[in-house]
């Protein structure tokens, strides 16, 4: 009997366990320490779907909760590498050895699309990088990496000295920028997140929404609502942080004037909006991707991009896809 017994409080823990982990409770740290709280997902699944996305460079800052990152380009070249491989992008081709600040030519990313990585040496540390005039802030000294298609010409800021790399993302050319109206960082940022989420069997529309904000503070709330159950949206913010979602669901990005992230619209009003850090003061732009489950909800591990075939709508004319269906409130 006490053999038994044993077994079955294995099995009933191996079930438990099984359960957790597949219906990605929100609050499973709850029932260890005395006392599981119901869930806050909108559907099943919702918070595992919500933490494969962040901004592409932020590993370091989310490893520390958002705290500065000190100076270790070693480091941080090897955390930007394994979250530049895990969305997609071939190995990274090192270009060059600059001195910052320097302007840049990257030929292999002539007539392509991908990121260029930029790692600090030593004691050297990075201040923005990008194209022309539209330089983003860097999040973390030693490493950054910004959307571009195209060779150049690209403005690093800094001081000392940086090696630049090219990581090139499969499917997508320069023309797709002009094809769809999205700048590089906004359309490398949703390659990557169809990367990220087809490992959750998510699938994405061929249709954008894009949103603007004029004025500092509020959240992005002008995604449309399904007529039954909840669509997920990958949302790519340029100009504001994002801090959280009104739904609990987990945001695990701490750039300060980017964000990666999802939101989900459920009939009747929930989800959809996140808070946000505007810390200039002049608003933001969203781009927001609805999303469905792939087929039988089999996960992918080598999808196929297809942002470079989307294209903008407006709000009120988006096709939503399937929704999921709603967790039922117990």
């Amino acid at each position: 009997m006490t053999i038994l017994a044993v077994f079955g409080v294995a099995s009933l823990g191996a079930l438990l366990f099984v359960i957790l982990a597949t219906h990605a409770c929100s609050n499973c740290d709850a029932w260890l320490y005395g006392g599981m709280a119901v869930s806050a997902d909108p559907y099943v699944g919702a918070s595992t779907a919500a933490r494969t996305l962040s901004f592409r460079d932020t590993a370091r800052r989310r490893a520390l909760y958002g705290a500065a990152p000190g100076l270790d380009g070693a480091t941080a070249h090897a955390m930007l590498d394994a979250s530049l491989l895990s969305r997609g992008y071939l190995p990274g081709i090192e270009s060059s050895v600059v001195t910052l600040p320097a302007d840049l030519s990257v030929p292999e990313l002539d007539r392509s699309c991908g990121v260029v990585a930029i790692e600090a040496e030593g004691t050297s540390h990075l201040s923005s990088a990008g194209r022309g005039t539209a330089l983003r802030d860097t999040d973390d000294p030693s490493a950054m990496a910004f959307g571009a298609c195209g060779e150049g010409p690209y403005r690093v800021e800094g001081v000392g000295t940086a090696i630049v790399r090219a990581y090139l993302m499969p499917g997508l050319v320069a023309g797709d920028v002009e094809r769809t109206g999205l700048p590089e960082d906004v359309l490398l940022a949703h390659a990557e997140a169809e990367v990220l989420l087809a490992s959750v069997a998510y699938q994405p529309s061929g249709e954008l929404v894009r949103i603007e904000v004029t004025s500092a503070g509020g959240s992005i709330w002008a995604l449309p609502e399904p007529t039954s159950g909840c669509v997920p949206w990958a949302v790519v913010v340029v100009g504001a942080g994002l801090t959280r979602t009104r739904t609990a669901l987990p945001v695990e990005d701490f750039a300060s004037d980017r964000g990666l992230a999802l939101a989900i619209t459920c009939t009747g009003g929930g989800g959809g909006d996140f808070d946000v850090t505007d810390a200039g003061g002049d608003g933001y732009l969203a781009w927001a991707r609805p999303y469905a489950v792939r087929g039988a909800g089999v996960p992918s591990a080598n999808p196929n991009v297809t942002i470079g075939e989307a294209y903008v709508v407006g709000a009120t004319a988006v096709t939503l896809p399937t929704p999921i269906p709603a967790t039922p409130v117990l």
